[in-house]
């Protein structure tokens, strides 16, 4: 299980600060949350690319069904129209934003769903045995964990 800090253990049970038991989702989420929002180092690609490598094969990664939206205003009403868009054509539909409103897993969209706190899980496992060495940051870790549920 995933080291979590900032936290008491209670029996070998990892507990937030009442000394409530968490789950493994819950335990995940503060792990992720106890990262650095903002790196300790100049902002860099390098950790990014490095965990994209080690998680996607390259002969899945298809930059010819990827879109990247970005700017300052509008990026949400565009994402949510691409999404039901491209969801009335009957494809599978990935999206991923930021911030999240209530649950971290509404950050990780398919086909218009949520992911699951089991599928959050699973991918934050897959990215932190392939990255432990790279030091990503709260968003990076995120944003891998998307990258391997989506390729």
């Amino acid at each position: 299980m995933p080291v979590v800090t900032n936290n008491n253990v209670v029996n070998n049970k990892i507990t937030d600060s009442n000394h409530e038991i968490l789950s493994p989702y819950r335990q995940i989420v503060k792990d992720i949350e106890a990262r650095g929002v903002m790196p300790d180092k100049a902002p860099s690609l390098e950790p990014m690319q490095r965990a994209l490598e080690r998680l996607i094969p390259p002969h899945q990664f298809r930059p010819d069904r990827t879109t990247v939206v970005a700017g300052t205003n509008g990026k949400g009403s565009v994402c949510a129209t691409l999404e039901a868009l491209l969801l009335a054509t009957g494809g599978t539909v990935g999206l991923y934003t930021s911030p999240h409103l209530e649950e971290t897993t509404e950050r990780i969209r398919i086909n218009g769903e949520d992911i699951s706190q089991d599928l959050f899980c699973r991918a934050y496992l897959a990215v932190l045995i392939k990255t432990q060495d790279l030091a990503l940051t709260h968003f990076e870790v995120l944003t891998a964990m998307a990258a391997w549920i989506f390729f």
